[in-house]
């Protein structure tokens, strides 16, 4: 196809770095305009559906409220590898590292994703995030499924059967 894993690699990057830009200035419009629906966040114990909107942005709001509850001022995430598959997508990997200043508040963990091309634009469409003890993005999820389950039951708040 001549694509190479490096222009991969570059795509890769240049999206989580927007992710992550968007992420700390706490813009949930500029973040949301990079993330496929439905989008699916798997952890090690389970794996969750990102139906809607407002589902994203309940758990990018849980998120951001624990990163300041545990003291996180920087959110730090480089690819490790990343390759075309078939088709418009891109597999790859990064490392995440939550930190205060230079301290590590957890130990650095690794995230598998896939992004698609649509209508011209890339965008994260899966998360395998391998972080195995508490990790921010666990807790968001968590908490948006409690929150979905104390309301009538639409369906999009539970976790699916899949496990990685």
């Amino acid at each position: 196809m001549g694509r190479s894993d490096q222009t991969a690699k570059v795509i890769y990057q240049g999206l989580l770095d927007r992710l992550t830009d968007a992420y700390n200035a706490g813009d949930f419009l500029a973040f949301q305009q990079h993330i496929r629906l439905p989008h699916e966040i798997t952890t090690p114990d389970e794996s969750f559906v990102i139906q809607t909107v407002d589902e994203m942005k309940k758990v990018f709001q849980r998120h951001l409220d624990y990163s300041k509850q545990i003291g996180m001022n920087i959110y730090h995430r480089r690819c490790l590898e990343a390759q075309f598959l078939e088709g418009c997508c891109i597999k790859g990997t990064h490392v995440s590292r939550l930190m205060r200043d230079a301290v590590q508040l957890t130990p650095p963990f690794e995230v598998e994703c896939m992004m698609h091309r649509i209508e011209g634009q890339w965008l994260l469409s899966s998360a395998f995030n391998r972080a195995k003890r508490n990790s921010s993005v666990r807790h968001a999820l968590r908490a948006v499924q409690q929150q979905g389950s104390e309301q009538p039951d639409k369906g999009t708040n539970s976790p699916t059967a899949k496990e990685t």
